[in-house]
């Protein structure tokens, strides 16, 4: 099935020759990508709650309201989803049950889509940071901070993080531990989030290119 929010406040669910299965009718516009599992579609919508559905028929599993709008699409991983929010936070909660395990607070909004990897959540935030963050506890396991806002999703691959930042570098760090491997430049300021596929990174920068 291919998932898509709308700002006509529904969810859709479509088959692959685009007929559609169910819809999900909400309160208010539904604006970021949703994140699936085997049996559950997770997704925020304006009006600030945060919403888990049946795969199979689109009734609703269960809602959580997050008090402050949901600014990042989610990540599953391990039986939890995380999102971050612009009151500053980022949320863990139980996949199943929607209950809140734990919550992170930055010093700016969480506009960043989290990564999984190395049983670690890596985001960004408009307070200039990258964070890393155990999985399961929350707990800060680094951070690394660079010169500009971090609203693009950061990339994994091969134990290293890869970052742009609206700026004219591509940062690439250790995974593990935050600490720097490289700094790349680019002649014009790179406005997209890095993609990898099999071992290239690419990126779009404001000069066509």
């Amino acid at each position: 099935l291919v998932f898509f929010g709308s700002h006509d406040k529904n969810l859709y669910a479509l088959d692959l020759n685009g007929n559609l299965k169910w819809k999900f009718k909400g309160e208010a516009e539904f604006e970021f990508s949703p994140a699936v599992d085997y049996s559950t579609v997770y997704f925020s919508s304006t009006d600030k709650h945060f919403y888990a559905l049946n795969i199979s028929d689109g009734s609703l599993k269960w809602k959580f309201n997050a008090k402050a709008f949901i600014g990042s699409s989610p990540a599953v991983y391990d039986n939890m989803v995380y999102f971050g929010t612009f009151d500053h936070h980022l949320y863990a909660l139980n996949a199943q049950s929607g209950d809140e395990i734990w919550k992170y607070e930055t010093q700016d909004i969480v506009y960043s889509p989290p990564i999984i990897g190395n049983n670690m959540v890596y985001f960004g935030c408009n307070d200039q940071n990258l964070y890393a963050l155990d999985a399961q506890s929350g707990k800060l396991r680094w951070y690394y901070t660079v010169d500009n806002e971090i609203q693009n999703k950061p990339e994994i691959y091969d134990n290293k993080i890869f970052l742009s930042c609206n700026t004219k570098s591509l940062y690439v760090l250790d995974a593990k531990t935050g600490t720097e491997i490289k700094e790349i430049k680019s002649a014009s300021t790179i406005t997209s989030q890095p993609v990898i596929y099999d071992g290239v990174v690419y990126l779009a920068d404001n000069n066509n290119t």
